[in-house]
């Protein structure tokens, strides 16, 4: 007997509209326009299994890994991680339980870390997104001096050099883990030529 896959994606499908507003094609005689982004995408993951979601740019990797983490609803299919549906109004309290235990890892960590925010506003924010620590003042507590400093003080740009160049010192988008520790990591990979 085979025990039930951790994540399953039956038919994952999402379409986008790209069409003009609605006046503008009621005045330029427009009509409806339609972006497939995703069709027909089936997989599993077994639990402890390594799962690599790989194609060319612009083949719908994020999208997919959006519409399994919940961030993105799909046009149709199903998506079920650990026995909890993302999708099912019903199973609402338990993809809130399930989001604690899974995270998104962008492929650029420029683009989610917002350079406005401080360090401290950054690492808070899943600390009260899910309710793991009761309080303002214990939530500043939490985000104190470290051993790289005063992170109240720093922004993400100041993090390092500031410089994209490789092998310099970035800022880590998956900083939050520390706080809210998640135990699955979403992160769509790109194939390099």
């Amino acid at each position: 007997m085979t025990a039930a896959p951790f994540v399953d994606v039956k038919n994952l499908r999402r379409v986008f509209d790209v069409s003009k507003p609605w006046l503008n094609r009621v005045l330029e005689g427009g009509h409806l326009e339609f972006l497939k982004a995703v069709d027909g995408v089936t997989f599993d993951i077994a639990k402890g299994e390594t799962f690599a979601l790989v194609g060319e740019s612009g083949s719908g990797k994020t999208t997919v890994a959006r519409m399994v983490v919940g961030l993105l609803p799909p046009t149709s299919g199903e998506v079920v991680i650990d026995g909890v549906s993302m999708s099912d109004a019903g199973q609402l309290q338990a993809r809130q339980r399930l989001r604690r235990r899974i995270q998104m890892i962008f492929q650029d960590p420029y683009a989610s870390l917002n350079p406005r925010f401080r360090v401290d506003a950054i690492v808070a924010e899943p600390i009260r997104a899910f309710d793991l620590i009761q309080g303002e003042r214990n939530i500043q507590d939490r985000c104190t001096p470290t051993t790289a400093g005063n992170i109240r003080t720093n922004f993400p740009a100041a993090s390092g050099n500031g410089s994209r160049s490789p092998g310099r010192s970035r800022p880590k988008p998956s900083s939050s883990s520390a706080t809210s520790r998640p135990r699955r990591s979403m992160c769509p990979c790109r194939r390099r030529s």
